[in-house]
Order: C-alpha cells, then sequence, then structure tokens
C-alpha cells in the first residue's frame, strides 16, 4: 500500500487577479455538490487522491461521479504543492481541458525566472571561461 503523500493546495490566479476554480465552484447551484468537491479537496489534501488521471501538458483530471460527472483540474508544482486550475462537467470536459492546460502553461511562464544571469557559471571552484 502507498504512503499517504499530502499535498497544500492552492488555487491558481491569472494576472487580472481572478480566480477561475473558485468563480466555478461558487457557479455550482446546489449546495451539496460545492460540499462534495470540498470533501474530495480535503482529501486530497492528506494524499488520497480518488479517482483521476493525467490529461497531458502537465495538467490532473479530478473525476467527481456525481451528478454531471464534476471534473476538477489541477497541476502539481513541486512535491507539495497541488495548484487548483479550473473545473467543469462531462458536458465541457475537452474546453476544460484545454483551458487548464493554457492556465497551467501560463503559470510556468510567470515562475520562470525573466533575466538570465550574465555572470559566467562557476565549475569546481574555478570561473569558467568565457564565451
Amino acid at each position: 500500500m502507498r504512503e499517504p503523500d499530502p499535498k497544500i493546495l492552492v488555487i491558481y490566479r491569472t494576472t487580472a487577479g481572478s480566480e477561475p476554480f473558485s468563480r466555478w465552484l461558487d457557479s455550482l447551484r446546489e449546495r451539496i455538490v460545492r460540499a462534495r468537491i470540498r470533501t474530495r479537496l480535503d482529501r486530497v489534501s492528506l494524499g488520497n487522491w480518488g479517482d483521476h488521471k493525467a490529461v497531458g501538458h502537465g495538467v490532473i483530471e479530478l473525476r467527481e461521479h456525481h451528478g454531471q460527472g464534476y471534473r476538477l483540474y489541477c497541476a502539481l508544482d513541486g512535491n507539495t504543492v497541488l495548484l487548483l486550475l479550473c473545473g467543469g462537467s462531462k458536458a465541457t470536459q475537452p474546453a476544460d481541458i484545454a483551458q487548464a492546460q493554457q492556465l497551467w502553461a501560463d503559470y510556468q511562464r510567470r515562475r520562470k525566472p525573466h533575466a538570465k544571469s550574465k555572470v559566467p557559471r562557476q565549475t569546481h571552484g574555478r570561473p569558467a571561461k568565457p564565451r
């Protein structure tokens, strides 16, 4: 049996400050559905992923088999952070996957350093030869 692998859940935020996952979750009309999704996220944070699969480009789909067949899209940022990207249903799955992949790519782009260092790299205590 695999050991639980706890994660810190973080909600993705656009440059404009919008949170697609929160917006989607808040748009769900049924309180019971929202409660089930929050319970699922609690389990995921403790390391119990349940029904999930990789859908490409680093995005993971958590499948919730209730009502419309809800889907939660996330990505791993390192070993401890699970970034919640967006959500949807089975009916909107292809568009939701594409959106999640775009949001993940945006997140990764914004995390990269914007300027490369022009200082030559050190190798074994000696300065590297300039190129």
